[in-house]
């Protein structure tokens, strides 16, 4: 279920399928590029169409029997037993569930491993990314010497305006990654009243 409202109504339950239905299509499109992901939800899209229109048809043609129905499968959700009804219906139909659920864990496993690498190569990416912004920048000038012996043109200063670009945003990128936080400067007015600031972090 998406929420904690479980439903407790044929209705309500067709609602609720067609609703989460469109949530695991959704969720499908997400993951895309993820085959154990984006299946399961295709499937999951599938089953709540199917689902939604069985519980419709049984509430139009036998509305006691789909009262029952409801009942029951409002009392397996609140238990939180949907996967011991499933497994049983599985044993009951001489299918394997115990394969799909160890076929699942090494799925599990493999997505478990991919994080971690993923945000390692993110983080050598972008410490590299602003290593080049900060060789792009050069060295910051001396403040005790003149930028330009003579009046400076517009390119020159526009040159040097960007090579200053260069080296913060080089710096704010080398914190971020250092800290975890985006650095105080660039802060909304939210962040710095969760954070505070910097004065607040100095005194």
């Amino acid at each position: 279920m998406t929420n904690f409202d479980v439903p407790k109504t044929p209705a309500e339950f067709v609602k609720s399928m067609l609703r989460d239905g469109i949530e695991s299509d959704l969720l499908a499109v997400e993951h895309v590029n993820d085959r154990d992901l984006r299946e399961p939800n295709i499937h999951a899209a599938v089953a709540a169409y199917v689902a939604a229109n069985a519980m419709h048809n049984l509430r139009l043609n036998s509305p006691e029997a789909a009262d029952i129905l409801a009942e029951r499968l409002a009392q397996v959700i609140t238990a939180g037993d949907l996967a011991g009804p499933l497994y049983r219906a599985a044993k009951h139909l001489d299918l394997d569930p115990d394969q799909w659920i160890t076929e699942f864990n090494e799925r599990a496993a493999r997505r478990g491993a991919k994080p971690e690498a993923g945000r390692r190569a993110a983080h050598i990416a972008l410490t590299t990314l602003a290593d080049r912004w900060k060789q792009m920048g050069g060295p910051a000038p001396d403040p005790d010497e003149g930028l330009f012996v003579d009046e400076p043109s517009p390119a020159e200063y526009a040159r040097v305006e960007r090579a200053a670009t260069y080296r913060e945003v080089a710096a704010d990128l080398l914190e971020t990654l250092r800290t975890g936080q985006i650095p105080h400067p660039l802060m909304t007015d939210a962040e710095l009243e969760q954070h505070g600031t910097p004065e607040g972090a100095a005194s």
